[in-house]
């Protein structure tokens, strides 16, 4: 670690709070409801895990999204827990050309 360059911010910070400096902060918020409406996804693995976070949030904002995977059971499972008429499934493995 560089002590000269620490020092010298360490400083600097005590120097704005000595001269009481003030700090504005601003928040805002992007709505990014039905971002992806009219998109059209697909989700190799799915069925679980990272692919099915993935797939639950591209459904909620508005795209078409094609889930993959190797087990049908785990498909359906996916499709359940997401209910959307915009989530389509497809037994595939990709590993197998």
């Amino acid at each position: 670690m560089n002590w000269g360059i620490f020092f010298f911010f360490f400083l600097k910070y005590l120097r704005f709070f000595n001269e009481g400096g003030v700090i504005n902060l601003s928040t805002s918020q992007v709505n990014y409801s039905e971002i992806l409406k009219g998109k059209k996804i697909i989700i190799t693995g799915g069925s679980d895990g990272i692919g099915l976070a993935m797939a639950k949030k591209f459904v909620k904002e508005g795209a078409k999204v094609v889930i993959t995977g190797r087990n049908m059971d785990k498909l359906n499972r996916a499709s359940k827990m997401i209910n959307s008429n915009n989530l389509y499934l497809v037994k595939w493995d990709i590993s197998d050309l």
